[in-house]
């Protein structure tokens, strides 16, 4: 499969287009951070990063066949083996296709992924692909793009769950400065920026799955428990359908993850606040 990468800055102005169809106010917000929305760089990450020779990202990547680079002609691109066939590809619509062998496969694949950077954010922070990495100061100054993006999103929370999630959202862009400084503190190493499962593939390895991540663009130095948290939110968090029946996530990964994270902000005195709740649902149990 050859894959052609558009040059950085022609990805940013379709973002600014498609904002600007939007919701005008998202666009003026994403005209002014349009260096920190993580696409900056993007045409050379990619690329980057199937260079790099470590066995445990080579592993759990798509084969690459080659790359090539001409910035005189602004043509880059890849050539990678097709992943048609893998025994699970693209997995967004049915939840219940993620069994406990497939969820523990990603993550184990993940751990190891990101074990290769693990103690090396100075070196990682200083390669001229990693692009904007976040911190408190940028986030914070960010927030009029993450009112718009909420605002705009408002609509779809509410008809997809109840009109409480809209205001969580609101109540976590409002208190970023206060939850980001914690993530910024943790342990941090090259995360896949976009950990969900149309961006992953489990193979069949000898009767064993392991996982395969592919479309890279987006990776940035982060905390580690952004990749996971994004995979199950998307993966994991469907009600059961009729017919089915679920298990707790605990009951499959309560030995990667014995407990919870810690949530990243103090609930104000008096409030409560809800655990997340994570399942796998099956229809073969």
């Amino acid at each position: 499969m050859t894959k052609i990468k558009p040059a950085d800055r022609a990805l940013i102005e379709v973002a600014e287009a498609v904002a600007d169809i939007c919701d005008r106010r998202l666009g003026r917000a994403l005209r002014r951070h349009r260096d920190r929305i993580g696409l900056r760089g993007a045409h050379l990450r990619e690329l980057a990063l199937y260079a790099e020779p470590d066995e445990r990202l080579r592993r759990h990547t798509p084969v690459c066949y080659g790359t090539w680079q001409d910035e005189s002609r602004e043509e880059w691109g890849l050539v990678l083996e097709r992943l048609d066939g893998r025994v699970l590809m693209d997995a967004t619509e049915d939840p219940a296709v993620w069994r406990r062998a497939r969820v523990h496969a990603a993550l184990d694949g993940l751990a190891q992924i990101q074990a290769v950077w693990s103690g090396r954010e100075a070196h990682l922070a200083n390669r001229p692909w990693i692009g904007h990495v976040a911190t408190s100061g940028s986030m914070v100054a960010m927030t009029p793009l993450w009112r718009a993006l909420a605002s705009h999103a408002a609509p779809y929370l509410s008809e997809w769950t109840d009109a409480s999630i809209v205001q969580r959202q609101r109540a976590l862009v409002e208190s970023v400065g206060d939850w980001w400084p914690s993530l910024e503190a943790s342990p941090r190493t090259l995360i896949h920026n976009d950990f969900s499962p149309r961006n992953v593939a489990i193979r069949d390895a000898g009767g064993l799955p392991r996982l395969c991540a592919y479309d890279w663009e987006l990776a940035t130095l982060s905390g580690r428990r952004s990749a996971t948290s994004r995979t199950f939110s998307v993966s994991c968090s469907t009600p059961p359908r009729p017919g089915t029946r679920s298990r707790s996530m605990s009951s499959g990964i309560a030995r990667r993850w014995p407990k919870p994270p810690a949530l990243p902000w103090t609930p104000a005195p008096g409030k409560r606040v809800s655990a997340p709740r994570w399942r796998i649902c099956s229809s073969t149990g």
